[in-house]
């Protein structure tokens, strides 16, 4: 006798969960619908508070093209000494001008995929997407040696991000042929003091974060550049 309250109640539960997903179907098939609508550009549908929604959204949107865009700008009237592009790296050699009047000499590294820093962004980073830049500091042999350059590419290449490697020398790298901490090494250092090379990183750092509107800025470095890092 217990059997068939028992069946009733299951047969009365099924029924009523069938009942619902029948009423909640359109509901969701009108959801689908919205849903689809917008994916294809279409906004008929949308409720007041969805338009007002869309409607900022696309306002920040073009504010962030104007921002970028006039970065840009300001960026590509630097003095270009070099561009080239080889390796899918987009690499860039130009002089930046510091806090003091001088110019500093820059290499930019860029993977193809990502930014490319002298024209316009990337369609795989197109507005409100990711732009990471890394300042890599050098070694006392300078962002001429092809060490320095060398890692600059690979993090390019690998991280998909900018690298920007600054000259802290202004020309006058500890010699290529000279092992660090030789004869006249200190004297070399004492060229090159401490609080001028600081300013010049803090400028080339802020500059790259606001002329690539980076997400993130990274510092790395090598041998000085490294003590330079810890400094910062």
């Amino acid at each position: 006798m217990a059997a068939r309250p028992l069946a009733l109640t299951l047969t009365l539960c099924l029924s009523l969960g069938f009942t619902a997903a029948f009423r909640s179907a359109p509901l969701r098939a009108l959801t689908l619908r919205r849903s689809l609508a917008r994916f294809a550009g279409d906004n008929e549908g949308e409720t007041p508070s969805e338009t007002r929604e869309r409607e900022r959204r696309e306002k920040m949107v073009e504010a962030v093209k104007l921002e970028r865009a006039e970065r840009a700008q300001v960026f590509r009237e630097r003095r270009v000494v070099d561009r080239y592009v080889t390796d899918g790296l987009v690499r860039t050699e130009f002089d930046m001008e510091v806090r003091d009047g001088a110019d500093v000499d820059v290499y930019v590294v860029s993977n193809t995929d990502g930014l490319d820093p002298w024209n316009r962004l990337a369609k795989s980073r197109r507005v409100l997407g990711e732009c990471h830049v890394v300042v890599l500091l050098p070694d006392v042999f300078g962002w001429e040696s092809n060490d320095m350059r060398a890692c600059a590419d690979r993090i390019a290449k690998t991280c998909g991000a900018i690298v920007v490697m600054p000259d802290l020398f202004r020309g006058t790298p500890w010699p290529a042929d000279a092992p660090p901490g030789g004869d006249g090494y200190e004297a070399w250092r004492a060229t090159h003091p401490e609080e001028r090379v600081a300013a010049d990183v803090e400028d080339v750092v802020a500059a790259a974060a606001d002329a690539y509107g980076a997400n993130s800025v990274a510092l790395v470095g090598f041998c000085f550049g490294g003590g330079r890092v810890i400094e910062a």
